[in-house]
């Protein structure tokens, strides 16, 4: 995409039907990393990367973010659920089909982040997940506080996967947890995708995300998802 001072007014007289907030910019951070020889510690450089425009509808609630590089549809609680989300990232990539002339879509992804709250400020992981997590003996097993991230690979090795668990803050009396799962699909190399195809491959991406989350939850925790998710 050939982004100048104009892309943005361009782009937002196409899509203000549908985001008629005044568009707000987010400048990306780029962290690089370098090690001298003999250093003591890596050098880290922290660097303002490439700008992007937020469209937003009346409350905020409803995200379309576009950058020269990369388009993404963001929804915020109350969810609006999966099919909706999914047709405003493409009616956005159609309604802006004319300022996208990057064609080739590299990566595709799906991202969902839960906030868990457990009504007690220590918990038994599993009481309400299939995770487990298993100190050294003599520890005692209620945890207070925690941070974990794995990331794997599917058979096809083009998938993706980086699961973020982590305390966050609560209420007095109770705990909570975030759960990110982070899904990629890398497209092959010199593949150009149609709009329909990346219906297709986030519908995917969306299918493992639902495996991986259900297989996860005790039943304690299932049904006040499935009221959201």
């Amino acid at each position: 995409m050939l982004w100048t001072l104009a892309t943005p007014g361009l782009m937002f007289s196409c899509v203000k039907d549908v985001y008629p907030r005044e568009p707000e910019f987010q400048n990306t951070m780029q962290a690089e990393l370098s090690a001298e020889p003999g250093a003591a510690q890596p050098n880290i450089q922290v660097k303002s990367g490439l700008q992007r425009v937020v469209f937003g509808n009346e409350d905020g609630s409803q995200l379309l973010i576009v950058g020269a590089n990369d388009i993404s549809a963001h929804g915020l609680a109350p969810y609006e659920g999966w099919e909706s989300l999914l047709n405003r990232l493409v009616n956005g990539l159609e309604l802006l089909r004319d300022h996208l002339k990057r064609p080739e879509f590299t990566t595709l992804g799906v991202r969902y982040i839960n906030r868990v709250v457990i009504p007690e400020p220590q918990f038994r992981f599993e009481d309400y997940l299939t995770l487990g997590f298993v100190g050294p003996p003599g520890l005692p097993p209620n945890v207070q506080s925690f941070f974990d991230r794995i990331e794997t690979v599917y058979p096809d090795g083009r998938t993706r996967v980086a699961f973020t668990w982590a305390t966050t803050e609560a209420e007095p009396g109770t705990a909570a947890f975030v759960l990110d799962f982070d899904f990629n699909m890398n497209c092959a190399e010199g593949e150009v995708l149609s709009v329909t195809q990346v219906r297709e491959g986030l519908q995917e991406l969306k299918q493992k995300e639902t495996a991986a989350f259900e297989s996860m939850l005790q039943d304690s925790l299932r049904e006040t998802f499935r009221e959201v998710h």
